[in-house]
């Protein structure tokens, strides 16, 4: 056999193997790049509320912190069950050129607009990515089949531990005030409340009114902005106000809930609780004394677990849905307002927004500072005078010679 032909076919073979090594080698990183860039991972957060806020961010950013970082989490705020379906299509158009065929790691919905939403365009919207649903309570099975490859982590509102949490930190209160529109929703919360009031005043065998104002006997024309805001003025500082939600007014339009939060909070002369830390920030009082809710870091922590499980290749449909404990969120600075010693707050509770003692280095400047301050101030003023004394002497003109 010529020379040149065994060359050539060593050649051939050769280019085969390097040709099916580079092959296998693209195969194997394809799953790295398929999360990003260096392996980075890829979220779409999806949020049933009509803004960013307080519990928003904190999820995104325990998200965050549970993927170390290397996540890229994109937070879209998509709207509030309140907004018809003309909203939500025009929602979907802006995002399809975007998200249209990408393949994001996850998608989490956050809420059940947000859930309805993936459900509806999933044939249309991030690739089939698996998806993963908070901030609701467990969906029904067909939803969960018309999701896919999905699981979530299920919540549902504590009326009754935040009505404990009521009386625990305000044993004195002899008036509840339920906020609430007339959907099924608040509708249930409002049985709640009503149930888990009477257990706490049996316990403590004393006299507790509940009332849920647009709601009641001879008053049930609902409540709207304008007669909120007469409602939290009759509060009384033995009263306490329960926000269970207030989404749509007595005409059936959409209410700007954290307006509704401002008035309540504004003008009530009792704390006003919630079933949410929506309206709670480090930073930043709206006016909430406390809420019982998952917190929204808590939450996003969690959903950073399962997003680094279904990265490492477990199926979303496998996870059995674990249902989160709620805990106490307490601004500290509103319950001091209302006079609440420390001795009643919860021990394992969320704070925010510590009161700064006299003698905080963040705060007031400590009376000894002060003292010190003004003696140093008086010696250097009375050395200025003694120069100024000095300098005269030296200048005045003597008697000739």
């Amino acid at each position: 056999m010529p020379e040149t032909t065994v060359s050539t076919r060593f050649l051939t073979c050769r280019k085969l193997l390097v040709t099916a090594g580079v092959l296998c080698l693209f195969l194997s990183l394809a799953p790295a790049w398929a999360k990003g860039p260096e392996g980075r991972l890829s979220v779409v957060l999806l949020h049933g509320v009509d803004r960013d806020d307080a519990r928003t961010r904190a999820m995104a950013q325990g998200l965050a912190e549970a993927l170390s970082w290397r996540g890229d989490i994109v937070s879209i705020v998509l709207g509030s069950q309140a907004r018809g379906d003309e909203h939500f299509h025009a929602r979907f158009e802006a995002l399809r050129p975007a998200w249209g065929h990408a393949a994001p790691t996850v998608v989490i919905a956050d809420g059940e607009a947000s859930f309805a939403f993936v459900r509806k365009y999933r044939d249309d919207l991030f690739a089939y990515a698996p998806v993963l649903y908070c901030g609701m309570d467990t969906p029904d099975p067909e939803y969960l089949r018309q999701c896919g490859d999905c699981t979530g982590l299920p919540e549902t509102p504590d009326v009754a531990a935040a009505v404990d949490l009521l009386f625990r930190l305000r044993p004195d209160t002899r008036l509840v005030v339920g906020i609430m529109d007339g959907s099924p929703g608040s509708l249930a919360l409002s049985l709640a409340t009503e149930r888990a009031v009477a257990q706490a005043v049996s316990a403590g065998q004393k006299h507790v009114q509940v009332v849920f104002p647009g709601h009641e006997p001879g008053d049930e024309a609902g409540l709207t902005l304008r007669s909120l805001r007469g409602v939290a003025s009759s509060i009384p500082a033995n009263g306490a106000a329960l926000f269970l939600g207030f989404a749509n007014d007595a005409q059936g339009r959409a209410v700007d809930q954290d307006e509704a939060v401002r008035i309540l909070a504004g003008r009530s002369s009792g704390p006003v609780f919630a079933l949410s830390d929506r309206w709670m920030e480090p930073g930043t009082s709206q006016g909430i004394a406390a809420a019982v809710s998952v917190p929204g870091r808590d939450l996003g922590a969690a959903l950073g677990g399962l997003v680094l499980r279904i990265a490492a290749g477990e199926p979303a449909r496998e996870m059995l849905p674990e249902r989160l404990s709620a805990r106490a969120v307490l601004d500290l600075t509103v319950l001091a307002r209302f006079g609440v010693p420390a001795d009643r707050l919860p021990a394992d509770a969320l704070t925010l927004n510590p009161v700064l003692a006299p003698d905080d280095p963040a705060g007031a400047t400590p009376t000894g500072t002060l003292a010190l301050a003004a003696v140093l101030g008086a010696l250097a003023w009375a050395w200025l005078l003694l120069r100024r004394r000095a300098a005269r002497k030296d200048t005045w003109p003597g008697p000739r010679p």
